[in-house]
């Protein structure tokens, strides 16, 4: 038989838990009715009603009614209204301080059919499986964006699709700024490529195009980036140090880049379904030829990512440095979207002849429902297309399937010049993609892979591969 204070301990205990479970509970459900209900969105609204009614009585002075309307503006100022439009927004009411948490999960599926020269790379040093299928998270990201004061913005983004957690986007940025516009600090992507700047989630295809294999990506530093009115142009320039994914570097020497954007749009119409846009990057890459860990490198997987092989591939380049220019074009003709990019690299290498790398792609696609692809003349990183404004909501009771897009893209990346022998590789991709809401997409991928003369890293020297790819995503 268990002593009686035993019992009494155990019933205390279980009232003290179910307690303190309510009392959770009643904040938690408190916090909600804070925050969704919209009591302090109408606080302010009840507050000068009642003022009215004072003043219209007799209750209070003019003065006085005059100083507690004047309160009542400035504390309404402080409150905060929260809403979901594409994604969960926090806003002040004086438009000072404003917050947006989103996200993205993105699931993919894929069937390789590779010939048996592809053999011959799963045998090389860093070998990998490229024909079979498999399926991959390909991203798991969290985010939150927000505007201090009106004038202080931030960004932090991190990817769990690994397993572990990596930052993507990590930086702080001053805004309007005398001259200079926005100033920006952090791990951020260098301004370069129209494609490479925007999203993953609004471009028609899974991956971008081969050359992004050999443009600068995110790497930590400060941005400048400023907006000029007429004609519509956009600017940035900044100086980063080439880090890991985590934005973290310490090396003796290592990579530092200068890489800068302009952006020209001369034609902007019908709210955008009218859109024709040019832009020139350019970018210098500081290397030492002998510094073993500020040698450049350039590789590139074709256009899916779930194979980690690599077909073309330079590997380490003994170079005093690398000048790269990329001239960018698109064009918005209401549905149909027309989009092609030129990269061209040249490297100080003597060891190699100063060899000379480049890459292209041309992109064609076509909304079938009548959408458009958004374009924003001020986007976080310049001019860049945004998420689709599709026209209807998958509803089939009443005859709506949502939007649908088609898409074409031949892609092209020779990293082969004078001693250098990385490699070619041509790609042929044709897409379908189901928007059935504005955040939810289902796409489908085929891709033909040419490679050609790829001889230092991976030992192909022909080969040829087809991919089937799917990709269900959803976004906010």
């Amino acid at each position: 038989m268990r002593p009686l204070f035993c019992n009494g301990i155990e019933r205390g205990v279980t009232f003290m838990a179910k307690t303190l479970s309510k009392l959770i509970l009643i904040f938690l459900f408190g916090s909600a009715l804070f925050v969704f209900d919209g009591s302090a969105a109408t606080a302010g609204e009840t507050t000068e009603k009642l003022l009215d009614i004072l003043h219209d009585r007799g209750n209070i002075t003019d003065e006085e009614y005059k100083e507690l309307k004047q309160t009542a503006k400035e504390e309404e100022a402080h409150q905060f209204e929260t809403y979901f439009n594409k994604r969960l927004h926090i806003d002040s009411r004086d438009g000072r301080f404003k917050f947006r948490i989103g996200g993205r999960m993105l699931i993919d599926g894929a069937v390789i059919d590779a010939d048996d020269t592809f053999e011959a790379a799963e045998e090389a040093p860093e070998g990998d499986t490229f024909e079979g299928s498999g399926v991959e998270f390909r991203q798991a990201r969290l985010h939150m964006m927000g505007l201090l004061y009106d004038r202080v913005a931030f960004k932090n983004e991190f990817d769990f699709a690994n397993g572990d957690v990596s930052f993507k986007e990590n930086w702080i940025e001053l805004r309007k700024m005398p001259y200079l516009g926005r100033i920006r600090i952090g791990h951020t992507k260098e301004p370069f490529s129209l494609e490479r700047l925007n999203s993953r989630m609004y471009m028609p295809f899974m991956e971008r195009a081969l050359p992004n294999g050999i443009v600068p990506g995110r790497n930590t530093g400060i941005r400048f980036l400023n907006f000029i009115g007429h004609p519509r142009m956009s600017w940035s320039v900044g100086a980063f140090k080439e880090t890991d994914a985590n934005g973290d570097d310490f090396t003796e020497n290592g990579e530092y880049n200068i890489t800068g954007r302009l952006t020209v749009t001369p034609w902007y119409a019908d709210n955008g379904r009218r859109v024709f846009h040019i832009g020139l990057g350019y970018s210098h890459k500081f290397t030492d030829d002998s510094d073993e860990d500020a040698q450049p490198r350039f590789r590139k997987r074709p256009e899916l990512h779930i194979s980690d092989l690599r077909p073309v591939d330079t590997g380490e380049i003994p170079a005093d440095g690398a000048d790269m220019i990329g001239p960018e074009a698109a064009l918005v003709w209401g549905p149909l979207c027309l989009q092609g990019e030129y990269w061209y690299t040249w490297l100080d290498s003597a060891a190699y002849g100063d060899p000379e790398l480049n890459g292209y792609y041309v992109t064609c696609s076509y909304f079938l429902t009548g959408e458009h692809r958004k374009y924003k003349l001020r986007g976080n990183d310049g001019a860049e297309f945004s998420m689709v404004a599709i026209n209807s909501t998958f509803d089939p009771k009443n005859g709506q399937w949502g939007a649908w897009q088609v898409a074409a893209r031949f892609a092209s990346l020779d990293l082969n010049d004078r001693g250098l022998k990385g490699g070619e590789m041509d790609d042929i991709t044709f897409a379908l993609n189901w928007y059935p809401w504005t955040n939810v997409r289902w796409s489908f991928n085929y891709i033909n892979i040419d490679v050609e003369d790829s001889y230092a890293e991976t030992g192909i020297a022909d080969a040829d591969a087809d991919a089937y790819q799917t990709r269900f995503q959803v976004y906010f």
